[in-house]
This record gives structure tokens, sequence and C-alpha cells, in this order.
């Protein structure tokens, strides 16, 4: 199965999850709608990460992709209040759902002539595989988990609002500076002392 399709197929489920959690009322049916958007963002993940890396220069490519995903956080993080404003406090689930809708178009087409798995690689025998996959994956946790919970650590040590959203503004704009730097370096970039550099700054 190709990565365009993958990444589409899991961009509809997203979208479906996402419109879920914003009608639906019940504890059940949201945990059940956020884990299957949860599963088709993992799906678009995989998908293009799959994609970058049957490109001739994956390490140009995927530092200029987290500079187009950072610029759509931007653009979300400007988006989410007057979405909350407009449409009550699951307005974010809304937001959501319009850039699944508006990014499935794009996803068309992408990496063709490529498939999404190879036999040749296994993750188990590849050397330094399966730690960069539970590292990637514990990074992942540990991060999504300080975006989830950062304003209620804030308010509880009595942080302004507007401090903490700084805070966050700052993250991301130095992702972008990272993923910029990244992008530009490509393979010239050690990607042991690159991983390195970028998981001890987030720590």
């Amino acid at each position: 199965m190709s990565p365009s399709r993958i990444a589409v197929s899991g961009c509809l489920l997203g979208l479906i999850g996402d419109v879920y959690l914003y009608y639906a009322a019940a504890l059940t049916a949201q945990l059940l709608a956020g884990a299957l958007a949860g599963f088709g963002y993992g799906l678009v993940f995989a998908a293009t990460v799959a994609g970058v890396a049957g490109t001739r220069d994956p390490d140009r490519v995927y530092g200029v992709g987290n500079v187009g995903a950072l610029l759509v956080i931007m653009l979300l993080m400007a988006v989410v209040p007057a979405a909350g404003a407009r449409l009550g406090p699951l307005g974010v689930f809304a937001a959501l759902a319009a850039l699944c809708a508006g990014s499935i178009p794009f996803l068309f087409g992408l990496f063709p002539g490529r498939r999404a798995t190879s036999p040749e690689f296994s993750v188990v025998r590849t050397p330094g595989a399966p730690g960069l996959l539970i590292t990637w994956t514990l990074w992942a946790a540990g991060t999504g988990s300080l975006y989830v919970f950062c304003e209620r650590i804030g308010r509880s040590i009595h942080l302004l609002p507007i401090f903490i959203t700084s805070v966050l503004s700052t993250g991301v704009l130095l992702g972008l500076a990272g993923a910029s730097v990244a992008s530009l370096l490509g393979p010239r970039l050690n990607r042991a002392v690159a991983l390195i550099c970028g998981m001890s700054g987030s720590a």
C-alpha cells in the first residue's frame, strides 16, 4: 500500500475522530473518538516518514517537512483561541477536523511509485533500530504529556497564562530553527549527534 493511501486513510480517521470528539458528550465515546483520531494521526506520521525514507535526500526532506509541521502548529495556536470563543471549549477539535479536511487533497499523489513497506527492512534485525524505536516512543510520549498538562502544571504553581503561552511559543520557534538547520545541513549532519542534541534540549 502506498504512503499516499495510508496517509489519506489516517487523515480520514483523524477527521472522524475529531468530529466525534466535538459532538460526543459521554466520556466513553470521547475516549474511543480520541483513540481513533490518535490512530489516524499515527498512520499519517508513519506513512510520511516511510515515504521520506525512500527519497534521495531524506534528511533534508524530513527537515523541511518538520518546518512545515511547526508552521501548522503555530497556525493552530493562533486559531484555537478563536475556535474556542466561537464554538465553545471543544472548539479545538473542530479546528483539528478542519485541518484534517484541508490536508487530504495534498496527500493524494504523495511519494508516487513508492510503497510504505520494504521486505528488506526489519526492525528486529536492523542494528540500533529497536533502541531508536523505543527512544522515539518515550520521547514522543514525554513531550506529548508536557503539552497536554503544561497549562495545569503552570496554574498549579501560579504562573500567568500569558507566561505559559510564551514558553510554549518559544519552544515551537526553537523547534522551527532546529528543523531549518537540519534541512540546510542535510547529510552533512551526523544523525547520532543531532538526536543527542535534540533530545537533550527537550529534556
